[in-house]
């Protein structure tokens, strides 16, 4: 892979998952019947995210991952957090109101937690929740779903670019961590012999 690509790779997977994301809402907020297109453009959006991440574990790991599964596990795992924000919303909403933003805001940080740990964890051959306490896959859960909880309310507010402007910020961070992770990830592979 190229010194350019793989500097591209941050940007597009955050360009893709916030776009997604933004549509998704914009969509679902503006009117219930569109809100089958606003789940497709969420699900476009984190696929591709997710077909970054592939090229982020080429980049590290060579044109092998150290999972063989590693395009169905990325594709499964785009589904399962499609499903998370899905649930994030509709908590939401069926509570309403400032509690239902802050219980949405935690569990929406414990489901998303739980889908990076599991995606980590399939390719670090490690059991599903091993990333569960660990601290920085837990900043990085917090901070994506922060950023659907500022997008919401700030969209809610009719501060739809302010909102982008806040999601946009959130992801970025979390992907730049998320990036540090695989890092890690490549080390316990190594650490562990299972890759030189």
């Amino acid at each position: 892979m190229s010194k350019l690509a793989g500097l591209l790779i941050i940007p597009v997977a955050t360009i893709a998952e916030v776009t997604g994301v933004f549509l998704w809402i914009a969509l679902t907020e503006a009117n219930p019947s569109k809100a089958a297109l606003g789940l497709l453009a969420l699900i476009i959006g984190l696929e591709i995210e997710r077909i970054t991440v592939y090229m982020t574990l080429v980049q590290v790991f060579g044109p092998k991952p150290p999972h063989k599964n590693a395009v169905p596990i990325l594709f499964a795992t785009g589904f399962l957090e499609a499903a998370a924000w899905l649930a994030w919303l509709a908590i939401v909403n069926a509570i309403g109101g400032t509690a239902g933003h802050l219980i949405g805001l935690v569990l929406f940080s414990v489901l998303t937690l739980v889908v990076h740990s599991v995606q980590m964890a399939w390719f670090a051959k490690l059991p599903s929740f091993y990333f569960v306490p660990d601290p920085k896959s837990i900043i990085f859960s917090i901070i994506e779903a922060g950023a659907g909880f500022l997008l919401l309310l700030l969209y809610r507010d009719g501060q739809h670019v302010l909102g982008a402007i806040a999601i946009l910020v959130c992801i970025s961070i979390e992907h730049v961590m998320m990036a540090t992770k695989v890092d890690d990830v490549k080390e316990h592979l190594r650490s562990v012999g299972a890759i030189i």
